[in-house]
């Protein structure tokens, strides 16, 4: 942290290598958990250091605990992400294969519907596309969030026939 202080440039430089060097290692290992530990202090701790990339990386480390130091990245500066993940990112996360970061996008997602951060038409197409996803929770809190969220006035045929087409139950 003091090389924070005096060289933020370097030091931002540093993080982002060492989320490299672990994203890479595809077995964990117990040492690996300390560096996590510490990375995750410095994550929360320069919040300038965080940026969509950087989480992307980690969301799709191939280790649970990297994973899960992402989503409580994500947790902790929800508000920071919440308007940067695009709608390809939200479907690519809530097909996620570890439930939590599933359940964190998914979180994400309503509330971007109940603020209003949609078109009508944009977000019934992308709940149509989650009702296509592998995991049941997704297809089932996206069909929540049309049953609930939506009169049958804003169906219009073509989105009709999509829900209709969808590869799922």
């Amino acid at each position: 942290r003091n090389l924070s202080v005096k060289n933020k440039a370097f030091y931002i430089n540093k993080i982002h290598e060492i989320v490299d060097i672990l994203v890479s290692i595809d077995k964990y290992h117990p040492t690996y958990g300390w560096f996590i530990e510490l990375l995750k202090e410095d994550l929360l701790f320069s919040k300038e250091t965080i940026d969509k990339k950087m989480i992307w990386k980690i969301l799709q480390a191939q280790t649970i605990e990297l994973q899960q130091l992402g989503v409580s990245v994500i947790n902790t500066e929800f508000h920071d992400f919440y308007d940067v993940l695009t709608n390809k990112d939200i479907i690519l996360l809530a097909n996620h294969n570890l439930n939590i970061i599933r359940q964190t996008v998914l979180e994400i997602l309503l509330n971007r519907v109940l603020d209003n951060k949609y078109t009508t038409h944009d977000i019934i197409l992308l709940l149509i596309n989650l009702l296509n996803s592998d995991w049941e929770e997704t297809r089932w809190i996206s069909a929540e969030i049309l049953t609930s969220e939506f009169t049958k006035e804003e169906f219009n045929t073509n989105l009709i026939i999509q829900i209709i087409e969808n590869e799922k139950e």
